[in-house]
């Protein structure tokens, strides 16, 4: 086994305190890479054109595995030999409070869709992992991760591999750790680049990589602005308003009641307003995503189509 770490030239000694303790506890091969351009995308080819194992798996920097996620992969992939990466379930550490409102809100089928690594549910093939383990031919076949996205570089990528004919699978039985943002600003944020990126996606045209899941804040959103600028001229609309926000409201809260585990019910309150936040936060940013050759042309620049 060899162990590639790199550095987005991180200025707390991140690298030299990695090294630090790879030279004092690792025995397997390793080495460490700079990563100058500061995105994921190139931080993985780096480590993925200097890697020679048959297998290849990611670990990121917010996320933690058990001391069996390299042969429970393994293991899985091995059982499942028509697949070309397998994969397990995110998970999110123990929490208390708001923290724990807010991390089963990010699990939950009701906040982000049918994501199968996200939510737990079920297995067997799907449409993407996290810290998945790949068969080395699959960049053989289809080189890296695309370089030009700031963000869902893996979901681009895995679309390509269903493409070519590619399996991804998920099996339950594996999981790993993902350390989150602990705020709901924090998160609202990172749902907003989110959002903001699959926009310019589409107008790039890279949708091959959307799923209707990722469409379904930004379709939302554009009901509720239907709805309330027709509701100043008119009862129908400002009464549709009111009954769209209602259902909303009243998913979330059935949603909270399914998904709220151990969570004790005086923190149920908060799911409702919570989903609709995360929602509307991420279909601002699909919008804003769509708007960037206007923007870019506002500000004088060439639309970067």
């Amino acid at each position: 086994m060899e162990l590639i770490i790199v550095d987005g030239c991180s200025t707390d000694r991140t690298k030299d305190i990695a090294e630090e303790l790879l030279r004092t506890n690792c025995r397997c091969l390793w080495r460490s890479f700079i990563n100058p351009r500061k995105t994921l995308a190139s931080g993985w080819n780096i480590a993925i054109r200097a890697s020679k194992g048959r297998h290849i798996i990611r670990i990121e920097a917010h996320g933690a595995i058990p001391e069996d996620f390299i042969t429970a992969n393994l293991r899985a992939l091995q059982a499942c030999p028509t697949a070309a990466a397998v994969g397990g379930i995110l998970r999110t550490p123990p929490q208390e409070g708001f923290r724990l409102a807010l991390s089963k809100v990010m699990t939950s089928r009701f906040g982000v869709g049918n994501s199968g690594f996200r939510t737990g549910t079920g297995g067997g093939e799907t449409d993407s992992l996290w810290q998945a383990l790949y068969r080395r031919e699959v960049f053989d076949v289809l080189g890296g991760f695309d370089e030009s996205l700031p963000r869902h570089q893996d979901n681009e990528f895995h679309t390509r591999m269903r493409k070519a004919g590619m399996k991804l699978h998920l099996d339950p039985s594996i999981h790993s750790t993902y350390y989150g943002r602990d705020t709901l600003n924090q998160t609202l944020r990172q749902m907003f680049s989110n959002g903001r990126v699959w926009g310019e996606m589409i107008v790039r045209g890279k949708h091959q990589a959307l799923s209707p899941r990722h469409l379904v804040p930004f379709v939302f959103l554009s009901i509720l602005f239907l709805l309330l600028g027709a509701a100043t001229f008119s009862t129908h609309a400002r009464l549709g308003l009111i009954l769209v926000l209602t259902a909303h409201m009243m998913g979330g809260t059935a949603a909270a009641l399914r998904d709220r585990g151990g969570l004790p019910l005086r923190w149920v309150v908060l799911f409702p307003p919570i989903f609709l936040s995360v929602h509307l936060s991420y279909g601002l940013g699909t919008l804003a995503g769509l708007l960037t050759p206007l923007h870019e042309f506002v500000a004088g620049r060439e639309p970067a189509l």
